[in-house]
């Protein structure tokens, strides 16, 4: 199993759950493409349209239509050099991952974060500093909290207001 096909597996169980009848019943919530048969693997591709896939944006998705790949498994057939020459090293890895060669590493942690942002807008105006300096001093803290938790250190802070 590759990542670009278990985030597949993992959008068909979610629409299967979400919008009954988009695919078969037996893959909501759990979908294992890899005990599929075939042809059932070839409907489930054939059913996704292939902006669904992780990794083609709006962009190259409407490039892909116009080129005639309308769906998951058009773009699964498509041949890999292609793919490439025609878009994007990004588009041929996704094409092989989806012909079951894995080209995107799997993460066991996620890597650290190099921006945290605790931001807010106010329900109401404020008009004087003391809410104000609160606030400020409440989200500077929570990023603090996020930074700990990463065991990362700041290099810089930003902090900023403007008005609506």
């Amino acid at each position: 199993m590759t990542k670009t096909l278990a985030k597949l597996a993992n959008h068909v169980a979610k629409t299967a759950e979400r919008k009954p009848g988009s695919y078969p019943s037996d893959l909501a919530q759990v979908c294992n493409l890899a005990a599929l048969p075939a042809q059932d693997l070839d409907d489930v591709l054939r059913a996704t349209a292939v902006t669904e896939v992780w990794g083609v944006g709006h962009r190259i998705g409407a490039q892909l239509v116009e080129a005639g790949v309308h769906n998951v498994l058009d773009l699964a057939r498509m041949d890999a050099a292609t793919a490439r020459r025609r878009w994007s090293v990004v588009l041929e890895r996704t094409v092989r991952e989806l012909q079951g060669t894995p080209c995107i590493q799997l993460e066991d942690a996620p890597l650290p974060r190099k921006q945290i942002a605790c931001t807010r807008s106010f329900g109401e105006p404020i008009s004087l500093l003391p809410p104000l300096l609160q606030a400020v001093s409440e989200f500077a803290s929570r990023a603090a909290e996020k930074l700990r938790e990463q065991g990362s250190l700041a290099g810089q802070l930003l902090v900023f207001a403007h008005t609506s």
